[in-house]
């Protein structure tokens, strides 16, 4: 029976990262204004709009309340600032660079937890923390040369932001995180919205249509499906599958719009997604 509900949850993980990953190239097809900041928050704005409305439903589906504290809108407002920042990287940076740097979220829990809670970092924790920023700086390097610096540093702080909003939602339930990644989505569009008022291209249809898939089917859906898995998976499983979506993201942009990841940030990439990766498999052996 245990093997079963395994397997179950680990199905619903691999469909998860999968319809997150998809991300990256939507972006790319979504061209609400010529200025690429406005169109960023315009996207994030109708993207987070759509999402909420799926969340909620879901919630309901699943009978969940939302809770309205202090940390979930803590939360709710780090998450947001993770929503922006992402969508908003990937109108300056190339969506693989978008996708691993915000992946560098477990390192600022690790740093964030020695500044804000005292925990002494381990060994590991450290070790980690210099390969990943390693990694990082082939990063920068890439923006250097590449012209993307801006995209690169906004996506490092959707890795901040991301790391933020796990540390401070802490051991809270499925409710709390649910409610938090709603009020988050809420947030986001509600300062996103107004943007559309430099959309001078319009929103066309297959633009509607596009934001729609990105708030029910790449954001909304697959959190439900998170939500259920976690109760089938351990967390080392959630964590290791979840590393699906990095690696899909820049492959879907690759073939169907042709944008390659350069050799400095590919192997950037590398050293990333293995540090973290390397990390959550040893913490689980101890």
């Amino acid at each position: 029976m245990k093997e079963t509900q395994n397997k179950k949850g680990i199905i619903l993980m691999l469909i998860c990262a999968a319809m997150w990953s998809t991300a990256g190239l939507i972006f790319k097809f979504i061209n609400l204004s010529e200025n690429g900041l406005y169109n960023g928050l315009a996207v994030a704005g109708m993207r987070s709009l759509f999402a909420a409305f799926a969340m909620y439903a879901g919630m309901k589906i699943l009978r969940k309340k939302v809770i309205l504290s202090k940390q979930s809108f803590t939360c709710g407002l780090l998450a947001a600032a993770t929503f922006i920042c992402f969508v908003v990287s990937n109108q300056f940076t190339s969506a693989a660079n978008a996708i691993v740097l915000q992946f560098t979220g477990p390192i600022f829990i690790i740093i964030e937890s020695y500044v804000f809670l005292r925990r002494k970092a381990t060994r590991l924790d450290i070790v980690t923390s210099v390969i990943t920023f390693l990694g990082v700086g082939l990063f920068v390097i890439d923006g250097i040369s590449g012209g993307s610096v801006l995209g690169n540093i906004v996506a490092l702080f959707s890795g901040l932001f991301f790391g933020s909003t796990f540390l401070f939602v802490g051991e809270g339930d499925s409710e709390t995180r649910m409610s938090a990644l709603l009020i988050g989505h809420i947030i986001t569009a509600v300062a996103g919205l107004p943007f559309l008022a430099f959309a001078q291209n319009g929103v066309s249809t297959t633009n509607l249509l596009l934001l729609i898939f990105l708030g029910v089917f790449q954001l909304g859906i697959p959190y439900l499906l998170f939500t259920i898995a976690s109760g089938y998976c351990s967390a080392l499983s959630l964590s290791l599958l979840s590393v699906i979506e990095p690696l899909l993201n820049p492959v879907w942009v690759a073939i169907f719009y042709g944008e390659m990841p350069s050799l400095t940030a590919f192997i950037g990439a590398v050293v990333v997604l293995g540090a973290v990766t390397a990390r959550s498999v040893i913490l689980s052996k101890k």
